[in-house]
């Protein structure tokens, strides 16, 4: 009895699998459906809007939360950027989506104590918020896996006019057109080697670089981004640290790195003691060599690229 059922596990395993697909299909189709025909499907509705029980699939707009995406849009068609559109949102202590969002009840993955530039980005170019509906911007891997991906734009599920808009046609591509034109003329200054990799030691908050112009030349220094913010609730000492400083502590440490653990004689000897109990000496011999000699193509490779990459970054 017990040799039978082993027997057929494995069909049994693949019987599941094509059930768990098929299934997954079908719900598929069913959101696919909804969102052609502008039903909103999601568990919680874009802030600004609420949902009703009786009217699960249609959007409200939220009295509440409405003069703040209101206040957004008119501040971004003044000229504000987003960064200080939410640091004024922080100043005046307005909470956040996802906190609005639990004090009525919902649950969130994950709970922003403040505002950001991204996050007000988001909303100024939400199309929710002049009546339609935009879902379908992410999808899963695969029906065996819960990680997601983002899709472009021009794969998501947009419907015009499904509810109200808080925000009119004009106002809206004004907002839009502002946030274009801010992002046109950004001027990148500045590349360097160690871009998003360092942080502060106090705040934990990702350092940018900016330059002074001194009598010797540009020197380039790294900043906290927290101590430049407009936001006054986040706050952090003014301090900066010269940026080929770090990046020769940073290279000093990973030559001594490379050196500890790439120790040709070293190798050897670890390699003999281990492998000679087990392995023929002469083929162990040959085969070491082979290995050793391909090691010094390879570092040799590596050497050029980043000597190219060196010379290539202090060419600028």
């Amino acid at each position: 009895m017990n040799s039978a059922s082993n027997d057929i596990t494995p069909f049994r395993a693949v019987f599941n699998d094509m059930y768990a697909k098929d299934i997954s299909n079908k719900i598929k189709s069913v959101k696919h459906n909804k969102q052609d025909l502008g039903l909103f499907i999601g568990g919680k509705a874009p802030y600004g809007y609420k949902i009703n029980k009786k009217f699960p699939n249609r959007l409200f707009i939220d009295t509440e939360a409405k003069p703040i995406i209101e206040r957004i849009f008119y501040e971004a068609t003044l000229g504000k950027s987003c960064r200080s559109i939410a640091a004024e949102l922080n100043r005046d202590k307005i909470c956040t989506p996802s906190q609005y969002a639990i004090q009525h009840g919902y649950k969130v993955s994950k709970q922003s104590q403040t505002w950001s530039d991204s996050r007000i980005r988001e909303i100024l170019l939400n199309e929710v918020y002049i009546g339609n509906m935009v879902q379908g911007r992410m999808k899963k891997v695969s029906y065996k896996s819960k990680k997601n991906i983002r899709l472009p734009k021009k794969e998501w599920k947009i419907v015009k006019n499904t509810h109200d808009p808080i925000i009119d046609l004009n106002t809206f591509q004004k907002a839009h057109e502002m946030i274009l034109l801010r992002k046109q003329t950004r001027v990148k200054t500045h590349d360097y080697l160690l871009k998003g990799f360092v942080y502060c030691h106090e705040c934990r908050k990702k350092m940018y670089c900016s330059s002074r112009h001194l009598a010797t030349g540009i020197k380039y220094y790294f900043r906290c981004s927290t101590n430049t913010s407009k936001d006054e609730s986040v706050v952090c000492t003014p301090h900066s640290i010269r940026m080929d400083l770090v990046e020769k502590n940073i290279s000093d440490i990973i030559m001594n790195i490379i050196q500890k653990n790439y120790n040709k004689n070293l190798l050897r000897k670890i390699a003999e003691e281990y492998f000679f109990n087990n392995v023929d000496k002469n083929n162990f011999i040959t085969l070491l060599d082979s290995y050793t000699e391909k090691y010094y193509e390879i570092t040799s490779e590596i050497d050029k690229l980043y000597s190219d990459r060196i010379s290539r970054y202090y060419r600028r």
